[in-house]
């Protein structure tokens, strides 16, 4: 069987090259019996006549005091729109590069350096995501890509502002063979197009380092100005912000400049790159409220005629830098930064042994505190749980950790008073006991995480204290505040807190009242929630309970403390130390809140993601990390004057160092009333989150086919409006072929994927869980743009055929079960999982050199049907593996996934395969052919009417 995939794909490792890695050991699975999946032939097709060009070389990061303007002249880096800027400007390493740096998410590859929320304003409350208005206290211009997927798109259309750039898609096959829709000109979105589309900056002046893609996405690169434009047009105008992305920005100091913030008078905002000065340098002008401030005499410098910059830009980086750090002022240090704490709440019962989850949190945390043990100013914590709650005694001057049970602690009723604090229970330790300094108490701490596994593993005790255990957490960090990661194995039912099934999952799937068991049960965990926000205290969730726990009710916890819900399951739990070791390292701002500033005339009526929104402008985010993520909702009103609009966020934060410091990054997006300017400049990774976050919103208060319905209307608008523009200009669509702007190539492809995952995706041949749509929503919710787009897409590779050389191998292949062959062996990316999949008629040889088998399994194989060097099989497995790499690296920001071999008949892994296969249809969900056909006859039935 002669398997090529399609042409639409090229091979990306010709055009990558990567370090070597050492060989892979994945962890061996259990197999089970499945029937072959459908084979399909393809005739070899030439390969496509223009390669995809690589992404632009990464280059260091400019100094921190670059020379005088006069003579500053900085390289040129790939812009939108044309213009200057810096590559990798500020650090930001581009995480899909093609060798993996070592920036935070995106470590050093192997063997290298290592209730609801409250609703918006003229809304019903019971929103359980974004669309939070005000809460109470504490109750790019682009060529026309090739006609081949694996074109990076460019956001801006400032070309030439009057035509808008389109695709002619053909909404076909290219053969009658063929089971899908395979026409090359049906974009579909590679590695290759999210590396290019990260490497780009928005334009800005020559000495403007403009902030990364990665940090700070609009929806649109160019916001439509008229109410009109907005409406024949609606989607939604927003940016989604990721603001600690970077761990460390370039740093302001003040100190010997008056030692005071340069802020304006007005509306408080901080100075920044597109700050205009004036009289020769005596004043500046703020871009958010237009306010005219005097210069402070220590902060004075005369401008410099020739370039009409201050003398001294090259080492002001708050004037280069769109993205900083400034390090606090006295004003900003009314009392002592709290220091940071990590608390860890373990599940010690029988089913968190039992699963491995105890054990996998415990050696995840080991990994970290050996990362963190020379940092003086982190502290720790750790306690245990079952039906009682165990506090540990770690002080370095003890010989030994202990271990003290406390059962009555269950049963303290700790009430919220009308200012949302905690009534503090009593504690059998003292404070600090059990939080030590992570460098003082190493010892002590390394063998308390030793010894915990050891002792609980004959445990025969089912009950679980949650409610109990985190008052008590949240007690001990009352009066600082800190994260806490809390595992939790079964629904909570003993003590304060215990909950009881609420409903019948077969008996409402898939219905219309399937929405109603994302509702809360009662306030309690909320009401904790709410007094963590006031504390400072954080709280993420790692759910390792084989049955729903009513997840609904408990994730308040995570939604409304910047927190996060991770799923630990038979299909994660391979990752899951991995991912506590990330979730350890990635705290990186403690006692943060967020200040966003807008130009006069624009507001922000919603906020997406988890955080507790405190004022209209006010985010708390207790604890925030490298991978917090937010989405805030703009509008233009009529008062708006000006061509920029300009968004301003500050975070004033403290780090592991116990420093406080404020992160700004500021934003200068154009606003114009030209449709094809601001249909060209339309972000398709960034519109597609930023609709999947509605959508989740949306889908807690009405049906999930509602839900999505209501955003693909916005789509289908969209497309129709652009189709007009193209028209009369004079481009028309031929018969099957949807005019699709370059803009929106992939907010298709995206869009398609999103509705097949659990946040609102129907169930197919079982029901799906509550507790799994509340994980699935809180991913989305809390997620960037970039490592989402493998669980929307579900990238594909064909490892090995032997009908296919193997120096073209890693290939990839269309997402669907009739390119998976029982001789052959693949490899998808599932988001939480990365799976290398294999046939039953696999060759073991070829298994053995990938690392799957060991010799002696792979030993009585016929080595004679193989007709494949032992170099050349060494060559493959490096390629392989740097494959492997990349797409854990991709996928980290979200969860650190694992490699899972996947024997064909695997049943832990084969039913997600199977749903994330987007080119096919599975039980009533449709294919991304299937969507796009209905997109199209939705486009043009109204265009012919």
């Amino acid at each position: 069987m002669n398997f090529i995939p399609p042409e639409v794909y090229t091979d990306m490792y010709a055009r990558q090259q990567g370090p070597s890695r050492p060989p892979a050991q994945p962890q061996m699975n259990l197999y089970n019996r499945f029937e072959d999946p459908n084979v399909i032939q393809h005739e070899r097709q030439p390969p496509p006549s223009q390669q995809q060009p690589s992404p632009p070389q990464q280059q260091p990061s400019p100094p921190y005091a670059p020379p005088p303007a006069a003579a500053y002249h900085p390289p040129t880096a790939v812009v939108d729109g044309g213009g200057q800027g810096y590559p990798n400007a500020g650090g930001y390493s581009g995480g899909y590069a093609s060798t993996p740096g070592p920036a935070y998410g995106y470590a050093a590859a192997p063997g290298g350096a290592t209730t609801a929320a409250y609703g918006a304003p003229g809304l019903p409350p019971g929103g359980a995501y974004g669309s939070q208005g005000p809460q109470p206290p504490a109750p790019p211009t682009q060529a026309s890509p090739a006609p081949h997927a694996g074109s990076a798109p460019t956001h801006s259309g400032m070309a030439n502002p009057s035509i808008i750039q389109v695709s002619h898609v053909r909404v076909s096959k290219v053969s009658e063979r063929s089971k899908l829709l395979d026409h090359p000109s049906i974009p579909r979105i590679t590695t290759i197009d999210v590396e290019n589309d990260v490497a780009r900056r928005t334009p800005g002046a020559p000495h403007i380092v403009t902030a990364s893609r990665m940090c700070v996405r609009p929806t649109f690169h160019t916001f439509p100005s008229t109410k009109s434009l907005q409406t024949a047009v609606p989607l939604p105008i927003g940016i989604n912000v990721r603001p600690f992305v970077q761990e460390k920005e370039q740093e302001v100091d003040f100190s010997e400049l008056g030692n005071k913030m340069i802020r304006c008078r007005k509306c408080s905002g901080y100075i920044n790159p597109f700050t205009t000065f004036t009289s020769d340098g005596m004043k500046w002008q703020c871009i958010l409220c237009k306010n005219v401030n005097a210069i402070a005499r220590e902060y004075y410098r005369a401008i410099d005629a020739a370039t009409g910059q201050r003398a001294d830009i090259g080492s002001r980086p708050e004037l280069l830098y769109a993205s900083a750090d400034f390090l606090a002022t006295p004003e900003f240090l009314r009392r002592a930064p709290h220091r940071p704490v990590l608390l860890l709440l373990l599940d010690c019962s029988h089913p968190a042994v039992a699963s491995g989850l105890l054990r996998a949190m415990c050696q995840g945390a080991l990994a970290a505190l050996e990362k963190l043990k020379d940092n003086d100013a982190l502290h720790m914590c750790v306690v245990g749980y079952d039906s009682t709650v165990y506090f540990f005694n770690v002080s370095p001057n003890n010989s030994a950790p202990s271990i003290v049970a406390s059962p009555d602690t269950v049963e303290d009723i700790a009430n919220i008073n009308d200012n949302f604090l905690l009534e503090t229970v009593e504690l059998p330790l003292a404070t600090n006991e059990m939080i030590v300094s992570v460098k003082e108490s190493y010892e002590m701490l390394k063998q308390l995480l030793e010894m915990i596994p050891n002792d609980f593993q004959h445990t025969k005790e089912v009950g679980c204290a949650y409610g109990g255990a985190i008052t008590a957490c949240i007690s001990i960090l009352s009066g600082f505040g800190g994260k806490i990661i809390s595992s939790i194995c079964g629904m909570p039912s003993a003590g304060e807190g215990k909950l009881k099934k609420r409903f019948d999952v077969e008996k409402l799937s898939n219905k219309p009242k399937e929405y109603t068991m994302l509702g809360a049960g009662n306030d309690w965990y909320k009401q904790r929630a709410l007094a963590c926000s006031n504390c400072s205290v954080s709280i993420d969730i790692i759910n390792g309970a084989p049955d729903d726990i009513d997840l609904a009710t408990i994730a308040p916890l995570a939604r409304l403390t910047s927190g996060s819900i991770v799923q630990a399951t038979a299909q994660t739990m391979s990752g899951m130390a991995d991912q506590m070791e990330h979730m350890l390292l990635r705290c990186c701002a403690f006692d943060c809140i967020l200040r966003i500033r807008t130009s006069t005339g624009l507001s922000v009526p919603n906020f997406f993601g988890h955080c507790h929104v405190r004022q209209p402008d006010l985010l708390s985010l207790p604890v925030a990390s490298t991978d917090s993520s937010y989405a805030v909702e703009l509008q233009l009103s009529p008062e708006f004057k000006g061509s920029f609009a300009y968004v301003q966020f500050a975070l004033v934060y403290t780090n592991l160092s116990r420093e406080r410091r404020i992160r700004v990054h500021t934003m200068q997006i154009p606003v114009s009333e030209n449709a094809h300017t601001v249909i060209n400049s339309i972000d398709s990774l960034g519109m597609t989150t930023f609709l999947a976050k509605m959508c989740v919103d949306y889908a807690t208060n009405m049906p999930f086919v509602d839900a999505q319905k209501t955003v693909t209307e916005k789509v289908i608008t969209a497309l129709r409006y652009s189709l007009q523009l193209a028209k009369q200009q004079g481009v028309n669509e031929g018969a099957g072929e949807l005019l699709l702007p370059d803009s929106m190539r992939f907010m298709l492809q995206l869009l398609n994927g999103f509705y097949r995952i659990p946040a609102t995706g129907l169930a197919t041949s079982k029901p799906i869980k509550p507790d799994d749509r509340i994980a699935s929503m809180a991913t989305v919710m809390t997620s960037a743009p970039e490592p989402m787009v493998p669980y929307y897409v579900g990238w594909s590779y064909q490892l090995f055929s032997p009908h296919v050389s193997v120096a073209e191998l890693p290939m990839p292949i269309f997402s669907t079960q009739t390119h998976f062959q029982s001789e052959g062996i693949y490899f998808v990316n599932l988001g939480f999982a990365l799976i290398l999949w294999y046939g039953s008629a696999a060759n073991k040889m070829i298994l053995h050199a990938l690392g799957v088998l060991s010799e002696e399994e792979a030993s009585g194989a016929d080595e004679g049907q193989l007709l494949v060097s032992p170099e050349e099989l060494a060559a493959l497995r490096e390629r392989v593996e740097t494959l492997v790499w990349q797409h854990k690296c991709i996928n980290t920001p979200v969860f650190t996934s694992a490699l899972e071999p996947c024997k064909q008949g695997n049943r832990t892994y084969e039913p997600s395969m199977l749903r994330i296969m987007t080119e096919d249809e599975v039980h009533g969900i449709p294919s991304y052919g299937g969507f796009l056909l209905k997109i199209w006859q939705g486009v043009t039935a109204v265009a012919k009417k």
